[in-house]
């Protein structure tokens, strides 16, 4: 009895572990203009990032392009990433967030949205390397839209346009 009773408790404990919340703590949209309150103002600073994305963990690295560093910051919510953002060339500032999660909604489209779905809104596409095609629509020239074997894979906000 004691281990039937030992092996209950263990079973509840694990799920209970493993049971996270599926959603974000409030909903996100990209659009032109950024997402959330993050926009071209917005300082590319975690402390300044995290007091406008409450509820998200942030992580600052740093990858290695052509041998030279750039700083990055992961948002992810239960370990899972919803986007990455690039700073300015001098670093101040916020130059692009790339979405990688279809939490994030979009007014034409998520992550995993299939290409013939998106192409009812005429994007202007062109091949960027093999099963890669990158698309923008006119109306949000801010906003680069980048499919992998025929479905979204980022959406990725440029500050600069």
């Amino acid at each position: 009895m004691k281990q039937l009773t030992l092996l209950l408790m263990c079973l509840l404990l694990l799920n209970g572990c493993s049971s996270q919340p599926k959603t974000l703590p409030y909903p996100l949209e990209i659009s032109a203009k950024g997402i959330a309150s993050l926009t071209k103002e917005t300082p590319f600073n975690v402390a300044v990032i995290n007091a406008k994305l409450l509820g998200f963990e942030l992580q600052q690295f740093t990858f290695f392009k052509t041998g030279v560093a750039h700083p990055v910051i992961r948002v992810t919510h239960n370990r899972e990433e919803i986007m990455l953002i690039h700073p300015s060339d001098d670093r101040e500032s916020i130059a692009s967030i790339a979405v990688t999660s279809a939490k994030v909604s979009h007014q034409y489209g998520r992550v995993g949205t299939d290409f013939e779905t998106f192409q009812a809104h005429q994007p202007h596409c062109t091949p960027s390397f093999k099963h890669h095609i990158t698309c923008t629509l006119p109306i949000t020239p801010s906003l680069e839209y980048l499919f992998e074997e025929h479905m979204l894979k980022e959406i990725i906000w440029h500050s600069s346009s």
